[in-house]
């Protein structure tokens, strides 16, 4: 029975004997359908012709015309031509907007849209109910308005066959819609597409599907709500492959929704107890967690003795940058792993490309890591090329985050040329006065051209701090601000000409005391100058905990610089709720330095 369908079946496609005797002997590993459409994709113009293959809609001349056709001049000739039947039309619709979206143009459908509107109109007790979705849909696709009277009669055909549609069409629908219910029609319309799908919430079972609707209706706190609960409920009950793919898809669509992460998290670990989790599954959930930025260290500690066991076994650099990537992203510092990478890397310099090598580099500086082949690639880097590129800048600033940068290497961004590319990128310019900086305060023998390049005026503090550090800077002002006026003696919320932002400056003559903003310029070579830094977590690296790399290169410049440091660690000053509290640490902590300062003298 299996023979003689599957024989008739191949000659059909002109399958050899040949292969015929290998797909029977191969039975039991390979599906009909596999073993079909694997040989089909080595036989595309074959399988054009073939109706198993086709869409569906393709059952008549007119629609495999429209099927095959490339271009609109092509489907106007269709149109031009005989009289569409109501199946053909909405074929010829859809293709049409398929077209129209990848950039052909469309004067032609507006100069026709009545006649095709009128059409539509005739035939309207012909169409079924997906054709009412899709020809609302390529309609709106194709700019024909929302107050157009055809737009308006297909709303109330959708509205009488609601109840007809799936919970994935009616899904689509709506979030396809939202942006378009302008008018008062068009929002009514909406609302009941909206009531109809809220009551059918708990009869979705697509994760997918239910990102669709937060990404439309998130902020809407009954939708919220129950989209929420749904979430949950699938979470729980989700395997852990499932559940891997949850999570990349709120990782992909950057939605951070802390109770779903939370407890998908949650699940990923407990269910990796029992059997533990693949190296692809080891990286999906590291990668993920990293696009969201939310972590979850025993997870972390449980993908990484995965990798512990697999990296040294991996053969592709780009798999290996890959993890690379993650653990500089995330400033995971943990050392065993990032030894391995250096291992890899020692054991297949002479066989990578220079540019290979760019990641690792960057990776160490951000975790703040040394190891022995910092040297050893500081010799590939000197001959690297394209060396143009943003990058190329990310190295060279990583070097000297590590204080790995040559002469050689700091000239070939230090210079106007290789500047100018960066003069709109605020982040690129802060890189390269950084770079400068270093060559300033810690390259003895630099030797390259005279970079004159400095930060321009309107670089400000609250252009590079995101609005949660800001607020956490205000908190330490309004402090500040009771112990000394800020108006007066503090320097506060800038950007230092070293390239780094800073929360305030103060001056002290040590016999004297605070000095005014005023006196500065005369007091330059006797004062103290002390810089209030505030930190919180995203300033040290996890699993071990370090200064991430370019907070560590900022303290080291300003103490290189002649400044004395008081750092002000968020975890402490913040869980302070009583404002008093809050001078008197701050107080001290400026009191302790005045007196390392004055034993030092």
């Amino acid at each position: 029975m299996f023979a003689g369908k599957l024989f008739h079946r191949l000659l059909y496609t002109r399958m050899s004997l040949g292969k015929l005797r290998c797909a029977i002997c191969y039975r039991k590993c390979i599906s009909i359908s596999a073993l079909l459409e694997n040989h089909g994709t080595a036989q595309t113009d074959v399988n054009k012709q073939n109706t198993s293959v086709l869409p569906h809609w393709v059952n008549t001349q007119n629609s495999m015309k429209i099927y095959e056709a490339n271009s609109m001049n092509e489907l106007w000739e269709i149109f031009d031509g005989k009289e569409l039947s109501s199946g053909e039309l909405v074929s010829f619709l859809n293709c049409l907007c398929k077209l129209s979206i990848n950039g052909t143009e469309t004067d032609e459908f507006k100069r026709r849209s009545d006649v095709i509107c009128q059409k539509i109109f005739n035939r309207l007790n012909q169409f079924k109910s997906g054709d009412f979705i899709i020809i609302f849909r390529c309609l709106l696709k194709l700019n024909v308005s929302p107050e157009h009277k055809i737009i308006q009669i297909l709303e109330q055909q959708l509205l009488r066959c609601l109840h007809l549609l799936s919970v994935s069409s009616l899904i689509s629908l709506v979030c396809f819609h939202f942006p378009f219910a302008t008018s008062d029609e068009s929002k009514i319309f909406q609302r009941e597409l909206e009531m109809a799908l809220f009551d059918k919430i708990d009869s979705i079972t697509s994760f997918f599907s239910l990102l669709e609707l937060w990404t439309v209706y998130g902020t809407n706190y009954n939708w919220k709500t129950a989209l929420q609960c749904k979430m949950l409920k699938l979470t729980g009950e989700a395997s852990l492959d499932e559940l891997l793919k949850m999570l990349l898809h709120l990782a992909d669509r950057s939605i951070r929704i802390p109770q779903v992460i939370d407890s998908n998290l949650l699940r990923i670990y407990n269910l990796q107890k029992e059997n533990g989790l693949n190296l692809n599954q080891a990286i999906s959930v590291l990668n993920s967690m990293m696009k969201l930025n939310y972590l979850k260290l025993d997870l972390v500690k449980a993908a990484c003795d995965v990798l512990k066991d697999n990296i040294l076994n991996l053969d592709n650099v780009n798999s290996i940058n890959e993890i690379a990537y993650i653990f500089g992203s995330m400033k995971l510092r943990d050392e065993s792993i990032l030894n391995l990478l250096c291992e890899w890397f020692t054991t297949r310099l002479n066989s990578l490309a220079v540019s290979d090598l760019f990641q690792l580099v960057i990776t160490l500086a951000q975790c703040n890591f040394e190891n022995s082949i910092c040297n050893k690639i500081f010799n590939y880097l000197e001959n690297a090329d394209g060396r143009n590129s943003n990058a190329w800048l990310n190295v060279v600033w990583s070097l000297s985050i590590q204080r790995n940068l040559s002469s050689k290497l700091a000239s070939t961004v230090l210079n106007s040329s290789f500047a100018s590319k960066f003069k709109d990128d605020l982040l690129a310019t802060l890189k390269l006065v950084n770079v400068k900086s270093a060559v300033q305060l810690e390259v003895d023998d630099y030797a390259g051209p005279e970079f004159k390049f400095n930060l321009p005026e309107s670089c400000r503090y609250e252009m590079i701090m995101n609005r949660q550090r800001i607020d956490m800077a205000q908190i330490l002002f309004d402090a500040l601000n009771n112990l000394v006026p800020l108006h007066k003696y503090v320097k506060y919320q800038f950007i230092h000409q070293l390239g780094y932002a800073v929360e305030a400056e103060l001056r002290y003559d040590l016999k004297n005391g605070i000095i005014s903003l005023e006196d500065w310029k005369r007091s330059e070579d006797v004062c103290k100058k002390i810089l209030l830094i505030l930190l919180d977590q995203r300033d040290f690296t996890k699993i071990s905990s370090k200064l991430i790399g370019r907070r560590a290169m900022m303290i080291r410049h300003f103490k290189l610089s002649g400044y004395s440091i008081a750092t002000i660690h968020w975890s402490k000053f913040g869980q302070l709720k009583n404002k008093l509290d809050r001078i008197k640490f701050l107080n001290n902590v400026l009191e302790s330095q005045l007196k390392n300062d004055s034993s030092a003298e």
